[in-house]
């Protein structure tokens, strides 16, 4: 797993590529963490090159969500690789997640929100 973390004009960015699961989901969630990112955190998670992800990881994805409306943040994903849209939507995971097709887009919508 490969953890490619930026910050674009106060907005994380985070790309995750490789495979996600039971072994690599805790650098992940440390990865996401709002905490560490500071008041509001945006982050936009990248996973074009996901290439799998099981169930801890899953969890870490809820984890993050659910820590960043906690810290009146937002996260949202960008470019699901097939395999990660495929097991959000056999879960019903993916009405969960603001999902946007392009990165780009991603930030264009967050910085219009914020």
């Amino acid at each position: 797993m490969k953890i490619h973390t930026v910050v674009d004009d106060g907005i994380r960015i985070v790309r995750l590529e490789g495979e996600l699961d039971l072994k690599t989901a805790t650098p992940v969630k440390e990865a996401l963490e709002p905490v560490a990112f500071g008041a509001r955190p945006i982050t936009v998670l990248n996973v074009a090159k996901l290439t799998y992800v099981d169930s801890a990881g899953l969890a870490a994805f809820i984890a993050a969500s659910r820590a960043h409306a906690a810290a009146g943040g937002r996260l949202v994903f960008a470019e699901l690789a097939p395999q990660v849209r495929h097991i959000l939507q056999l879960t019903r995971l993916l009405s969960h997640f603001t999902v946007f097709e392009r990165e780009a887009e991603a930030l264009a919508a967050v910085r219009s929100a914020s």
